[in-house]
């Protein structure tokens, strides 16, 4: 089974062991109904992120919160946290949408502000009241409690209910990087001045796209031009890789250090600033 089948039946078995204890009608029980169901939100939140793994950073998988998860995916689609339709028909002409559509079903996905308020809000059930809470007569009753862990369970119930999920429609791009990681790229999903980032933790090389010709792109490293001190030749290093203290090998074997400097300022004495 896929890994997002996993995490998709680990949900399943966390809801099914909340709503037993919920049914008990105890608080203990009710409050580690609380636990098994934040447990639920973070496997579909593991499991949406699964679909999205080409396009979003290596180190998004070490994010652990529902709200990290999901903000991970909005970086790179949008839509990344909304409930979709999915539907299939046959175009009668290339590029024109069907005349009949089928829907097959929903993608159903929950959104990054449900996702963080109920993940905090079953979590503060899992501790014992503040001294503020007893000063303030504040303290969660077993009812408020059972009245969220059961609001969330039929949300959660109701998003595992569609057999669709992980649908990941979009145009892409797809780079082989200089580090032999191969990703992609939602288009539309970054700016000129972002460039696309490799995700790899241990790259980071950052592509521009240099041409476009219908559907096709021409994508290059954003690099900056330097002369060697040894050779006098001109050689190119990779923006990411320009960090003060940093060591560059040139093919002729010479090494120059990266160091940051200062000028001289000198104003200009026709502009306004620079009058007394």
């Amino acid at each position: 089974m896929p890994i997002s089948g996993e995490l998709r039946q680990s949900a399943r078995e966390c809801l099914a062991r909340a709503r037993e204890l919920i049914a008990r009608n105890q608080e203990a029980a009710t409050r580690y109904a609380c636990l098994e169901l934040r447990q639920a939100i973070e496997y579909l939140a593991y499991q949406q992120l699964d679909a999205y793994l080409d396009e979003v950073p290596d180190d998004a998988m070490r994010k652990w919160t529902p709200r990290d998860v999901i903000a991970q995916m909005l970086t790179v689609d949008p839509t990344a946290d909304k409930t979709a339709s999915v539907s299939v028909g046959v175009e009668q002409v290339y590029g024109q949408p069907a005349a009949g559509m089928e829907t097959l079903g929903e993608d159903r996905r929950f959104t990054l502000k449900w996702a963080n308020r109920s993940h905090n809000a079953l979590g503060s059930f899992l501790h014992a009241p503040t001294l503020h809470q007893f000063e303030t007569g504040n303290v969660p009753d077993h009812g408020a409690m059972r009245e969220k862990a059961e609001e969330v369970a039929a949300v959660i119930d109701h998003t595992l209910a569609s057999p669709i999920y992980n649908a990941n429609f979009g145009e892409f791009y797809e780079i082989d990087c200089v580090c032999g990681r191969r990703f992609k790229r939602r288009a539309g999903s970054f700016t000129a001045q972002q460039g696309i980032v490799c995700p790899n933790t241990n790259c980071r090389t950052i592509w521009d796209v240099a041409s476009e010709k219908g559907t096709r792109i021409e994508l290059r490293p954003r690099q900056t031009e330097y002369v060697c001190p040894s050779c006098k030749g001109t050689r190119y290093l990779l923006n990411h890789k320009i960090k003060a203290g940093g060591v560059i090998v040139c093919d002729c074997g010479g090494r120059a250090e990266i160091c940051l400097s200062l000028s001289p300022f000198e104003e200009d004495a026709s502009s306004p600033e620079s009058a007394p």
